[in-house]
């Protein structure tokens, strides 16, 4: 049974209707908003209450102006955020962490490189590495050198005049968002039995699969 929520908030422009992930009649991975309604078994919010959230994988859609979310998608909204600063962080800090320490397994003590480390996924990736105790590296511009250290990298590489590549070495774990020439050289700075991660690039056949989609789209995906 479904235990949903139905959320209220601003900014957007029409309703959605669910089928699947991909022929959702609307976008949109990220949510903050406030309750309006609460099915009959919720326990832990009521209406009146500011959330923020993820919804499921198949059930997206929050450009929308509201949405029924399940309950256990949800938090409440920090209070010292604004709806908009909430609405930034679900799908990004989801990533970091299932990067990080659900595939990974990162540990104190452990070297860790970022890459884009003042983008979206990386700032959350680089505080999240130094919560967990790792050594973190990372790649930026020279105009986000100051931020990437403020968050808390220990060495930041500048790619417009150093080579990552020459500069690392032995590190256990890379997180690559960038393209495929980014991903083929962090190999060169792994340590034997290191782990190379990337969130970047299509779905692949595993993805539909995993989805349940029809054939013709897990041939497709394998492009």
């Amino acid at each position: 049974m479904l235990i949903g929520i139905l959320l209220s908030f601003e900014g957007f422009t029409q309703n959605a209707i669910y089928t699947d992930y991909f022929t959702v009649s609307v976008l949109g991975n990220d949510v903050a908003g406030v309750v309006v309604r609460v099915g009959a078994n919720v326990k832990r919010f009521k209406p009146g209450d500011e959330v923020y959230a993820r919804p499921e994988q198949a059930r997206i859609g929050t450009f929308a102006e509201r949405i029924a979310v399940p309950e256990n998608a949800l938090a409440l909204k920090p209070h010292h955020l604004s709806m908009g600063e909430a609405a930034s962080l679900p799908l990004v800090s989801l990533t970091a962490w299932q990067t990080l320490v659900e595939a990974a397994g990162l540990k104190k003590g452990q070297k860790v490189l970022i890459h884009a480390g003042s983008g979206d996924v990386g700032t959350l990736a680089i505080q999240l590495a130094k919560h967990l105790g790792a050594f973190v590296a990372t790649t930026t511009s020279d105009r986000n050198l100051a931020w990437v250290k403020a968050l808390g990298a220990d060495v930041v590489i500048d790619y417009h005049k150093q080579d990552f590549a020459t500069v690392l070495h032995d590190y256990d774990v890379v997180l690559n968002g960038l393209g495929k020439a980014t991903l083929e050289k962090s190999l060169q700075v792994l340590k034997p039995g290191g782990q190379l991660i990337s969130i970047s690039g299509p779905p692949d056949p595993a993805f539909a699969i995993a989805q349940g989609q029809p054939c013709w789209l897990q041939q497709l995906s394998g492009f």
